[in-house]
């Protein structure tokens, strides 16, 4: 994320944390996703620094959504509906695939177009 964090937060949210400097505190950056429909409600997020994109877990929402690193919504991806919720989630943007933690299962979900 050149080089800070993003966290989701329990009601959603998406914050952006950065260092900058010598600073040892990390201070709070502006990051507001511009979504394509309605807004989603990101359980839990994955930016990885060698990733071209970010991608959030809405777990209530059964799916995966793929911004930007500028916060456009690039796509949606539904998840399976006969597992229970997400829990956990990585995505491989080599092998365009979701991996997602459903109880004690794991289910892998197509993210080519």
């Amino acid at each position: 994320m050149e080089g800070g964090v993003r966290i989701a937060t329990t009601n959603g949210e998406i914050l952006r944390f950065r260092r900058t400097g010598a600073a040892t505190t990390a201070a709070r950056e502006d990051f507001v996703p511009r979504w394509q429909g309605e807004p989603v409600r990101a359980t839990a997020v994955q930016a990885i620094e060698g990733q071209r994109n970010i991608y959030l877990l809405d777990a209530p929402g059964r799916r995966i959504v793929q911004l930007g690193r500028d916060g456009r919504e690039v796509a949606r991806f539904a998840l399976p509906t006969e597992l229970p919720d997400a829990t956990a989630f990585y995505v491989s943007e080599t092998l365009r695939l979701a991996y997602t933690a459903h109880g004690s299962k794991i289910a892998a979900t197509d993210l080519s177009r």
